[in-house]
């Protein structure tokens, strides 16, 4: 436990050194860039609708610190699931499991506004949720097809790599709705 908390912050605090530094392909900067608008429409839908009951900074600074928790999870979480998976992903170079860590992030922040437009919706709970995993595993599939494609020419990402990383991140797509639905219920 306490090797895999020190791997997470280690993996963190080199991430947000690179980051802050501009050491970091300008790819990752354009990435953030286009994360950080749909993370302004979400914040400023939530706060219209009435999900969100803090301030406009408490949310962006709260976003922020997940943006680069939820970054650094994936990054940690896909060299893990390297280690597992037999020949998942094949010579791998300086920036691959940067990469792919943004994946998780990017499904996530993408399944967000889809399940806030989708809430208002009659659906039972529990096809709610199903809902919910199969955006999150959609988008990272989709993702992660397309960065194999276009991004990473010199590695190969094995199927079973790219199944395995999409549903963990459905998972966790799953897992924040139910947070957030717990939280919305405290706060009604």
């Amino acid at each position: 436990m306490f090797s895999l908390l020190k791997t997470i912050l280690g993996q963190g605090i080199e991430l947000m050194s690179g980051f802050f530094s501009g050491n970091l392909p300008v790819i990752f900067y354009y990435w953030c860039l286009v994360l950080l608008f749909i993370v302004i429409f979400q914040v400023i839908r939530e706060k219209k609708i009435g999900i969100e009951k803090s301030s406009y900074l408490n949310r962006f600074v709260l976003e922020f610190l997940l943006f680069f928790l939820f970054w650094t999870m994936g990054i940690v979480l896909s060299e893990f699931i390297k280690d597992i998976i037999s020949n998942g992903v094949t010579s791998p170079q300086k920036y691959t499991f940067t990469y792919i860590g943004l994946i998780p992030t990017t499904s996530i922040y993408l399944s967000a506004p889809l399940l806030l437009s989708l809430r208002n919706c009659r659906f039972k709970e529990d096809t709610f949720r199903m809902i919910a995993f199969i955006t999150g595993f959609l988008t990272a599939f989709i993702q992660f097809k397309a960065i194999d494609k276009y991004i990473l020419h010199m590695e190969k990402l094995s199927l079973s790599y790219l199944i395995t990383l999409s549903v963990v991140t459905g998972i966790t797509a799953l897992l924040i709705r139910l947070a957030y639905k717990i939280s919305f219920e405290k706060d009604v």
